[in-house]
Protein backbone atom coordinates (compact mmCIF):
# COMPACT_ATOMS: atom_id res chain seq x y z
CA UNK A 1 0.00 0.00 0.00
CA UNK A 2 1.14 3.46 -0.99
CA UNK A 3 2.79 6.23 1.90
CA UNK A 4 0.17 8.83 2.17
CA UNK A 5 -0.31 12.23 4.24
CA UNK A 6 -4.25 11.37 4.54
CA UNK A 7 -5.54 10.25 8.23
CA UNK A 8 -7.71 7.48 8.29
CA UNK A 9 -10.43 10.01 8.98
CA UNK A 10 -10.11 11.33 5.14
CA UNK A 11 -9.55 8.13 3.36
CA UNK A 12 -13.28 7.55 2.23
CA UNK A 13 -13.74 11.32 1.48
CA UNK A 14 -10.35 11.47 -0.50
CA UNK A 15 -10.96 8.35 -2.35
CA UNK A 16 -14.67 9.88 -3.24
CA UNK A 17 -12.78 13.38 -4.01
CA UNK A 18 -10.01 11.85 -6.40
CA UNK A 19 -12.89 9.56 -8.52
CA UNK A 20 -15.02 13.34 -9.06
CA UNK A 21 -11.80 15.22 -9.86
CA UNK A 22 -10.26 12.23 -11.88
CA UNK A 23 -13.79 12.20 -14.60
CA UNK A 24 -13.80 16.20 -14.52
CA UNK A 25 -10.09 16.14 -15.53
CA UNK A 26 -10.40 13.57 -18.26
CA UNK A 27 -9.71 15.61 -20.99
CA UNK A 28 -6.68 17.01 -19.44
CA UNK A 29 -5.34 13.87 -18.59
CA UNK A 30 -6.09 12.52 -21.96
CA UNK A 31 -4.32 15.07 -23.50
CA UNK A 32 -0.90 15.52 -21.28
CA UNK A 33 -0.80 11.38 -21.40
CA UNK A 34 -0.67 11.55 -25.87
CA UNK A 35 1.95 14.13 -25.11
CA UNK A 36 3.77 11.92 -23.00
CA UNK A 37 3.87 14.23 -19.86
CA UNK A 38 5.18 12.57 -16.82
CA UNK A 39 3.28 13.63 -13.48
CA UNK A 40 6.40 14.32 -12.28
CA UNK A 41 6.49 17.35 -14.97
CA UNK A 42 3.04 18.74 -14.29
CA UNK A 43 4.19 18.52 -10.46
CA UNK A 44 7.57 20.68 -10.95
CA UNK A 45 5.73 22.87 -13.34
CA UNK A 46 3.36 23.97 -10.30
CA UNK A 47 6.05 24.66 -8.06
CA UNK A 48 7.45 26.69 -10.81
CA UNK A 49 3.86 28.59 -11.48
CA UNK A 50 3.81 29.39 -8.00
CA UNK A 51 7.66 30.47 -7.45
CA UNK A 52 6.96 32.78 -10.91
CA UNK A 53 3.95 34.12 -9.12
CA UNK A 54 5.32 35.02 -6.25
CA UNK A 55 8.59 36.81 -7.96
CA UNK A 56 6.04 38.79 -10.04
CA UNK A 57 3.90 39.46 -6.92
CA UNK A 58 7.16 41.29 -5.31
CA UNK A 59 8.59 43.00 -8.71
CA UNK A 60 5.03 44.36 -9.70
CA UNK A 61 4.01 44.56 -5.84
CA UNK A 62 0.30 42.81 -6.87
CA UNK A 63 -0.54 40.24 -4.44
CA UNK A 64 -3.09 38.67 -7.79
CA UNK A 65 0.23 37.22 -9.32
CA UNK A 66 0.62 34.86 -6.29
CA UNK A 67 -2.85 34.28 -5.75
CA UNK A 68 -2.50 33.36 -9.65
CA UNK A 69 0.47 31.56 -9.63
CA UNK A 70 -1.00 29.48 -6.57
CA UNK A 71 -4.35 28.93 -8.53
CA UNK A 72 -2.13 27.01 -11.24
CA UNK A 73 0.06 25.37 -8.74
CA UNK A 74 -3.42 23.84 -7.35
CA UNK A 75 -4.55 22.57 -10.98
CA UNK A 76 -0.92 20.70 -11.52
CA UNK A 77 -1.73 19.51 -7.98
CA UNK A 78 -4.70 17.70 -9.06
CA UNK A 79 -3.47 17.11 -12.63
CA UNK A 80 -0.12 15.02 -11.47
CA UNK A 81 -2.33 12.77 -9.29
CA UNK A 82 -5.15 11.93 -11.54
CA UNK A 83 -2.51 11.54 -14.76
CA UNK A 84 -0.25 8.86 -12.36
CA UNK A 85 -3.72 7.03 -12.07
CA UNK A 86 -4.79 7.37 -15.41
CA UNK A 87 -1.28 5.70 -16.50
CA UNK A 88 -0.55 3.22 -14.05
CA UNK A 89 -3.94 2.81 -11.77
CA UNK A 90 -2.45 4.08 -8.74
CA UNK A 91 -0.02 6.92 -7.36
CA UNK A 92 3.26 5.03 -6.59
CA UNK A 93 5.46 5.90 -3.33
CA UNK A 94 7.47 7.94 -5.56
CA UNK A 95 4.50 9.67 -6.70
CA UNK A 96 3.28 10.32 -2.89
CA UNK A 97 6.44 11.71 -1.79
CA UNK A 98 7.04 13.96 -5.07
CA UNK A 99 3.24 15.58 -4.22
CA UNK A 100 4.82 15.93 -0.59
CA UNK A 101 7.53 17.91 -1.38
CA UNK A 102 5.67 20.30 -3.76
CA UNK A 103 2.90 21.08 -1.56
CA UNK A 104 5.67 21.74 0.84
CA UNK A 105 7.90 23.83 -1.61
CA UNK A 106 4.57 26.12 -2.53
CA UNK A 107 3.63 26.67 1.09
CA UNK A 108 7.95 27.40 1.74
CA UNK A 109 7.22 30.09 -1.11
CA UNK A 110 4.04 31.85 0.03
CA UNK A 111 5.83 31.88 3.54
CA UNK A 112 8.68 33.76 2.47
CA UNK A 113 7.04 35.99 0.52
CA UNK A 114 4.42 37.24 3.62
CA UNK A 115 8.29 37.08 5.49
CA UNK A 116 9.39 39.54 2.54
CA UNK A 117 5.98 41.37 2.91
CA UNK A 118 5.63 42.40 6.42
CA UNK A 119 9.56 42.05 7.79
CA UNK A 120 8.41 43.24 11.10
CA UNK A 121 6.82 39.38 11.29
CA UNK A 122 8.96 37.56 9.21
CA UNK A 123 9.06 35.35 11.80
CA UNK A 124 5.79 34.15 11.70
CA UNK A 125 5.37 32.16 8.35
CA UNK A 126 9.11 30.93 8.28
CA UNK A 127 7.66 29.08 12.01
CA UNK A 128 4.65 28.06 9.74
CA UNK A 129 5.93 27.00 6.72
CA UNK A 130 8.92 24.60 9.19
CA UNK A 131 5.99 23.35 11.51
CA UNK A 132 4.49 22.49 8.25
CA UNK A 133 7.19 20.33 7.09
CA UNK A 134 7.52 18.45 10.33
CA UNK A 135 3.87 17.53 10.22
CA UNK A 136 3.78 16.73 6.81
CA UNK A 137 6.87 13.87 7.75
CA UNK A 138 5.21 12.82 10.49
CA UNK A 139 1.98 11.69 8.84
CA UNK A 140 4.35 9.94 6.01
CA UNK A 141 6.19 8.36 9.32
CA UNK A 142 2.93 7.18 10.78
CA UNK A 143 1.62 5.93 7.30
CA UNK A 144 4.39 3.78 6.60
CA UNK A 145 4.09 2.54 10.34
CA UNK A 146 0.73 1.72 8.89
CA UNK A 147 -1.00 3.25 11.82
CA UNK A 148 -2.20 6.93 10.02
CA UNK A 149 -3.64 9.96 12.52
CA UNK A 150 -7.16 9.54 12.93
CA UNK A 151 -7.53 13.15 11.72
CA UNK A 152 -5.83 16.05 10.71
CA UNK A 153 -6.96 19.64 9.80
CA UNK A 154 -5.26 21.23 6.42
CA UNK A 155 -4.39 24.32 6.52
CA UNK A 156 -2.68 25.56 3.19
CA UNK A 157 -5.78 25.55 1.28
CA UNK A 158 -7.44 27.90 4.22
CA UNK A 159 -4.48 30.43 3.98
CA UNK A 160 -4.53 30.12 0.21
CA UNK A 161 -8.30 31.22 0.20
CA UNK A 162 -7.66 33.61 3.00
CA UNK A 163 -4.49 35.62 0.28
CA UNK A 164 -7.41 35.03 -2.23
CA UNK A 165 -9.73 37.13 -0.44
CA UNK A 166 -6.69 40.05 0.76
CA UNK A 167 -6.09 40.08 -3.25
CA UNK A 168 -9.87 40.61 -4.08
CA UNK A 169 -10.86 42.87 -1.08
CA UNK A 170 -7.33 43.60 0.29
CA UNK A 171 -9.29 42.82 4.10
CA UNK A 172 -5.44 42.41 5.40
CA UNK A 173 -6.56 39.45 7.40
CA UNK A 174 -3.78 36.92 5.90
CA UNK A 175 -1.48 37.50 9.29
CA UNK A 176 -3.92 37.13 11.71
CA UNK A 177 -5.17 33.81 10.17
CA UNK A 178 -1.87 32.41 9.82
CA UNK A 179 -1.28 33.18 13.22
CA UNK A 180 -4.20 31.24 14.51
CA UNK A 181 -3.12 28.58 12.00
CA UNK A 182 0.58 28.10 13.02
CA UNK A 183 -1.06 27.42 16.29
CA UNK A 184 -2.71 24.67 15.14
CA UNK A 185 -0.43 23.07 12.95
CA UNK A 186 1.68 23.64 16.14
CA UNK A 187 -0.93 21.61 18.01
CA UNK A 188 -0.80 18.89 15.12
CA UNK A 189 2.69 18.13 15.15
CA UNK A 190 2.81 17.36 19.24
CA UNK A 191 -0.27 15.06 18.70
CA UNK A 192 1.50 13.56 16.04
CA UNK A 193 4.70 13.24 17.81
CA UNK A 194 2.73 11.53 20.73
CA UNK A 195 0.80 9.18 17.69
CA UNK A 196 3.94 7.81 16.42
CA UNK A 197 6.03 7.34 20.16
CA UNK A 198 3.04 5.38 21.41
CA UNK A 199 2.98 3.50 18.10
CA UNK A 200 6.80 2.88 18.41
CA UNK A 201 6.27 1.72 21.78
CA UNK A 202 3.54 -0.85 21.47
CA UNK A 203 6.17 -2.69 18.47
Amino acid sequence: MPWSIYSSGEARAILLWQRGKDTVLTPLTSLLASLRVSPLAVSVAGVLLAFSGALLAVVFDALWYLVLGIGLHLLCDALDGALARAQSGEVHRGGVLTDVCADFLVVTIVSGFLAYVYPFDAVLPLVFSSLYGVLLALLLVSSAMGRPMPWVIRPRILLYLVLTLDALFGMGWTMRVLFVLTCIVGLEVLLALRHVAIDDRKR
